[in-house]
């Protein structure tokens, strides 16, 4: 692509014909070619941010030339979920990145899958009553910064007998304003007390 001089010359004619010959000199431009960027993102698990990551392929270039591009590349949300990804500021480069132009902009859907994390139980001792009944707190490992999420589960003694007992918290579930973007693994458990 460019502008470039040209020359042109109008043919020899034959001798006994009355035509002029000319010899000139002009410029052509040659428009750079139009090519698509297409962008594929890669799906990832939840960090608390709208980075993302993925490639950009070249649609039109012709056979042979040595050009690539790049972006910025972003999640619409941070949240967990199928997301759209966009690459923009997508430019050029290569050996012959001048002969080509870009779309300046690219998207494509990937996912930001929920964070595994676990949940530590501090069981409370009480006195005897008959039944397994426990109490007590849950606390999570792993959520990211400052989100939210809390979790509550049905806890229980391994025995209605004093002594000191097992209680696990079973059926764990999250709730809160990021809960969506992590899962809780498993069941946890803790020694306690049923008193005399």
């Amino acid at each position: 692509a460019g502008t470039y001089a040209v020359y042109s010359a109008l043919g020899s004619l034959a001798s006994d014909m009355n035509y002029a010959f000319g010899f000139g000199m002009g410029t052509v431009v040659v428009d750079p070619r139009v090519i698509s960027a297409i962008l594929t993102a890669d799906s990832r698990i939840y960090d608390g941010t709208t980075n993302a990551t993925g490639s950009l392929a070249l649609s039109g270039l012709i056979d042979g030339d040595q050009v690539a591009a790049s972006g910025v590349l972003a999640f619409d949300s941070k949240n967990a979920g199928r997301r759209v990804a966009t690459a923009s500021g997508i430019t050029l480069s290569g050996a012959d990145a001048g002969n080509y132009v870009v779309n300046t902009t690219a998207t494509a859907l990937a996912d930001i899958l929920a964070k595994t994390i676990t949940a530590t139980l501090s069981a409370n001792s009480r006195t005897y009553d008959g039944t397994t009944n426990a109490t007590g707190s849950l606390t999570l490992n792993g959520l990211i910064g400052n989100d939210q999420a809390a979790a509550s589960g049905t806890l229980a003694f391994d025995s209605k007998n004093a002594g000191t007992r097992t209680v696990t918290a079973s059926g764990i579930t999250l709730s809160g304003a990021d809960a969506g973007n992590y899962v809780v693994s498993g069941t946890a458990t803790a020694l306690a007390d049923i008193l005399a």
